[in-house]
């Protein structure tokens, strides 16, 4: 594994830990076998999430990580066992070169992906409208990238989105009527973007549900 690829890991493990701990799980990263449950077989996640009888596995996929597996092999895994969830997090390969990683559009199969994390991602003009046809997803963390505006519009799709991740990102009041088009979200974090103060109240008034963070 390359020295990017293990400090983009450890980024995103540190990142996960804090949301999951938030939640009230418990949270390990590098499990050990014995610490896993047993219908994964000899697979081995990056973390998992504990909880009550079940919890979380948490796979992190980086662009060109050589470990990398068919994820709906693992992911088949879970059908039989609804008290775990299946969480990937689609990483970027952290060097120079920072296009979106390859296998987005391939991601489509995986129909029970509940998260989602692009942080430090540069996502290209399409790749909501991929994010979109995972239509179960729950979280999704867009936080420090290059989203745009327009872009958000490919959200409506996402009718089990409670929480959303937007911080650090150029997204303006213009996105204000494209996140009101996602009535599910429990949670919107907005701090380090463009949006104002007035148009995060109109969230909060429209989507009084909804906790806004900015």
């Amino acid at each position: 594994m390359s020295p990017q690829i293990m400090q983009a890991e450890e980024e995103i493990l540190a990142l996960l830990r804090d949301r999951y701990l938030a939640d009230g799980f418990q949270f390990i990263a590098r499990p050990s076998r014995d610490l896993t449950p047993g219908f994964l077989g000899d697979y081995l996640p990056d973390a998992i999430a504990l909880k009550g009888d079940g919890g979380v596995v948490i796979e992190i996929k980086a662009g060109r990580d050589r470990r990398s597996r068919d994820m709906r092999d693992v992911a088949g895994r879970f059908a039989l066992h609804p008290e775990w969830r299946f969480e990937l997090v689609l990483a970027e390969n952290f060097g120079a070169d920072r296009r979106l990683p390859p296998g987005l559009a391939e991601l489509k199969p995986l129909s029970n992906l509940r998260f989602i994390s692009f942080k430090h991602v540069a996502l290209s003009p399409d790749s909501l409208k991929h994010i979109a046809q995972l239509t179960q997803l729950e979280i999704l963390g867009l936080d420090d990238t290059n989203v745009t505006d327009e872009q958000l519009t490919d959200l409506a799709a996402l009718k089990h989105l409670r929480t959303l991740w937007l911080s650090k990102t150029r997204i303006t009041d213009r996105s204000v009527e494209h996140i009101l088009k996602v009535p599910s979200l429990q949670n919107l974090y907005l701090h380090g973007s463009q949006i104002t103060e007035a148009g995060a109240d109109k969230i909060r008034e429209k989507m009084p549900n909804c906790n806004v963070g900015r």
